[in-house]
């Protein structure tokens, strides 16, 4: 561990390096949404430009993740510049063209910033959906329509945004016993995510995301000329892959997974945003949008842990200002 003196320093340093950072991806990203006009247009030339280099978009959302956690967030200027890696992150991806990336910041802070408890969660519950359904013509030409009301484009908000029954019927209905006729092979989806992170140049044998080929079975087209798909879950991506009797098994090992991020998360507290949203995200979102957000977002946590060693204690600390009880155990040395 570093002294006083020395973690007061790699502080400054992380306000320095995350404060210049997302200040200039959010002037970069409001240049690219006015040079290529509407958000809906700006998405497909955006992603076209820079690919998978488009997480780099996402750092002031993962700088966020990890400020929650610290003790400085929890003042008024701790607030404050919370509230400036919000709007940052707003900035640097609205020619991104997803809503997500505008509520996700003001989820992190919701669940993670306040002490969450009913009223609070109700009152959030109902900005993120006001503030989805007042975004939506801004994101989607086809919104609104003449004669929809706010209630009716909110119902749309709620039914395409949240609900994922529609695409889960289709799944089934797609789905074989065992096997998967909508893929090149039985476990294509996961083939691909277990390259996900090696450039397609280096792996051209990696195929294709699940998601971009249930959309292809469902409106037609090929994969790799794809530049949306349907949002899908855990559910719909093991039936898709594996088959029905895959189901059991798959979920076993999603829940085998997040346990053990879990238990990472308590010695590691810097990692807890990252890890209880991906288990919120499994339910709506498939494998590879998961690797490419949470996981992202997780080392960049994990970095922010070792180098500034200011992580806030985890529920099972002792006491204010203790270490998480494995790590002081560890540092003991205690043979865990």
């Amino acid at each position: 561990r570093v002294d006083g003196r020395q973690a007061a320093n790699r502080r400054h340093a992380f306000y320095a390096v995350s404060a210049l950072l997302s200040a200039g991806l959010a002037v970069l990203g409001y240049a690219k949404l006015t040079e290529h006009g509407p958000i809906w247009i700006a998405r497909q030339e955006v992603g076209g430009e820079w690919g998978p280099m488009v997480v780099l978009l996402y750092l002031p959302l993962h700088f966020l993740a990890f400020y929650v956690r610290l003790r400085d967030s929890r003042s008024l200027p701790g607030l404050v510049y919370c509230l400036f890696l919000v709007a940052s992150m707003s900035l640097a991806t609205l020619a991104v063209g997803q809503r997500t990336n505008v509520l996700m910041p003001l989820l992190v802070l919701a669940l993670f910033r306040f002490r969450p408890t009913l009223p609070r969660m109700l009152v959030a519950a109902g900005v993120l959906v006001a503030v989805a359904t007042l975004s939506l013509p801004a994101f989607k030409g086809q919104h609104p329509q003449p004669d929809e009301t706010m209630g009716e484009m909110m119902v749309s908000t709620v039914f395409t945004d949240v609900s994922r029954a529609q695409v889960l019927t289709e799944a089934l209905t797609l789905s074989e016993l065992r096997g998967s006729t909508v893929l090149p092979f039985p476990f294509a989806g996961y083939w691909y995510s277990a390259w996900f992170f090696v450039p397609r140049a280096m792996a051209p044998f990696k195929m294709y995301p699940t998601a971009a080929y249930f959309t292809t079975a469902i409106v037609g087209g090929d994969p790799d000329a794809l530049d949306w798909g349907f949002g899908m879950g855990a559910i719909e991506e093991a039936t898709i892959n594996g088959g029905l009797l895959a189901l059991p098994f798959m979920l076993l090992i999603y829940g085998i997974g997040l346990g053990l991020l879990g238990r990472w998360s308590a010695a590691v507290p810097s990692i807890v945003v990252p890890t209880r949203l991906a288990a919120l995200w499994l339910c709506g979102y498939n494998l590879p949008a998961l690797l490419l957000l949470f996981a992202t977002m997780g080392a960049i946590c994990w970095v922010g842990h070792r180098f500034c060693d200011i992580g806030e204690p985890s529920p099972g600390a002792t006491a204010a200002g203790a270490e998480p009880n494995v790590t002081r155990l560890r540092n003991l040395g205690h043979p865990l």
